[in-house]
């Protein structure tokens, strides 16, 4: 698959996530202009329920 002309060639899927999420290794990897991502001011709940 490519996406942003780079190939992936694993993914994960997680039917119960909320929340996309990418490594900044990854998103610099794929050579995507950084004006691409979006701010969000939800917050971000870790998976023990508390407030990060």
């Amino acid at each position: 698959m490519t996406i942003e002309n780079f190939t992936v060639s694993r993914i994960l899927v997680d039917n119960g996530s909320s929340v996309n999420v990418i490594f900044k290794k990854s998103f610099e990897a794929m050579k995507v202009d950084a004006r691409r991502m979006l701010v969000s001011d939800k917050p971000l709940f870790i998976f023990l329920g508390e407030r990060k």
